[in-house]
């Protein structure tokens, strides 16, 4: 019997522990809810603006697009800026067309829907969602400056709608 709750104290603090791990922005999966067309993430990089950039993938057209996350100065939100796909311990280019697209507000969330108010970075905990109101549009009349990629021709539908974390994985 003792046996017995030594097991089931040790399952308990195991639930406990694995309940309560972190999700990194870098492992972080989101997915567009009420669409499986758009996944989201982040990959860590090396930048003055901060160390993360945001992506989205179309499972329609199949590109990729790329974003550096940046916050002026005062009251303001944190923005999304375009970049070409970012190399590991490289700086973030801009796209071709980058200066045509004006900047994304970018709205992080807990699961209580608040809004956090600073800039996400590496080592901070993934929100639980993430809203872009103004993204669908861009992607849908800028896809062609968003991205380097050279697929043409195919404009995307994104909804407008929040980013759910979906799952915890390896690094992006």
């Amino acid at each position: 019997m003792k046996a017995f709750s030594s097991f089931c104290l040790f399952l308990t603090l195991s639930a406990n522990y694995c309940a309560a791990a972190t999700c990194y922005p870098e492992s972080a999966v989101y997915e567009m809810r009420g669409s499986d067309a758009y996944t989201a993430g982040f990959r860590k990089i090396k930048s003055a603006m901060g160390d993360l950039a945001f992506f989205v993938s179309s499972k329609t057209t199949g590109r990729s697009y790329w974003f550096q996350m940046d916050m002026g100065n005062g009251y303001t939100d944190t923005y999304l800026l375009p970049i070409a796909e970012p190399q590991r311990g490289m700086q973030p280019v801009p796209t071709h067309g980058a200066s045509k697209v004006p900047p994304i507000s970018f709205f992080s969330l807990n699961k209580k829907l608040d809004i956090k108010s600073e800039v996400l970075v590496s080592s901070n905990e993934s929100p639980e969602y993430i809203f872009l109101p103004q993204l669908g549009a861009d992607l849908y009349y800028f896809n062609s400056a968003l991205t380097d990629s050279e697929v043409e021709g195919k404009r995307e539908l994104l909804p407008r709608g929040l980013w759910e974390l979906k799952a915890c994985t390896s690094k992006n």
